[in-house]
């Protein structure tokens, strides 16, 4: 809420305090929906492990030490990725210098190490990449398992809205209502039909694994590098 209003609401005579954020099962969502507190969050714990681990590398080999580092640093991306991925590109390249971090640690790198040539030694995605594989993959799973139902009754095929024939329609894209305000653009389901509706057909006709594996592949060869910035 941009002005801050004071709001008095209630449910059956209890008040509902009015407060600047709130958590739910681990996220923390502020009024403003830019999801930038539970980044910092994020970013907190991903550097605190991170710290203890590099303490003890030397115990480990190194591919014992990028197991630990991805189960108990990078896992934190994974986390409800569907809103992390909307927030500020300010919060995500904050991500980005923990996971840099990582990949020196892990290599044991030093600082003047090509960060891109570090990723690709451990076949890592980006931070922007990542989010955006995962949940385009959770859209794909959606539509596909027709679950959660709240979500899948959102969609509706370009086909279903008008009787033309169009390469759109052909193809069975989804149609995209024109958005009326910026936070539309943000919202999981405006840009994960975009990116969807951009995919060829055999990639999104294809099963859960198939389609990670092919959207990775797209990332890899920059066929959805249009796409992918278009997120942020």
């Amino acid at each position: 809420l941009s002005q801050n209003p004071s709001l008095k609401l209630s449910i059956e005579g209890t008040d509902i305090a009015q407060v600047d954020h709130a958590e739910l099962l681990g996220f923390t969502i502020d009024k403003q929906l830019t999801y930038a507190l539970h980044a910092d969050k994020t970013k907190l714990k991903m550097a605190g492990i991170l710290a203890t681990i590099r303490k003890h590398k030397n115990y480990f080999t190194q591919n014992a030490l990028k197991t630990v580092v991805q189960s108990l640093v990078l896992s934190h991306l994974d986390y409800c990725s569907g809103l992390l991925s909307s927030t500020p590109q300010t919060q995500l390249d904050k991500l980005q210098v923990i996971q840099n971090r990582a990949a020196r640690v892990v290599t044991n790198a030093s600082f003047h190490a090509r960060l891109k040539d570090l990723h690709t030694q451990l076949n890592w995605q980006t931070v922007k990449e990542r989010l955006y594989t995962s949940t385009v993959c959770a859209f794909h799973k959606i539509v596909h398992e027709e679950q959660p139902h709240c979500i899948f009754r959102e969609l509706q095929k370009i086909e279903s809205t008008h009787a033309h024939q169009t390469r759109q329609a052909q193809k069975g894209a989804f149609h995209q209502a024109k958005p009326k305000t910026k936070a539309k653009t943000r919202t999981f389901l405006y840009r994960n039909i975009k990116s969807y509706n951009s995919l060829p057909v055999h990639v999104t006709s294809s099963n859960t694994r198939t389609f990670r594996e092919c959207i990775k592949n797209r990332i890899k060869m920059r066929e959805n590098i249009g796409t992918l910035d278009s997120w942020w």
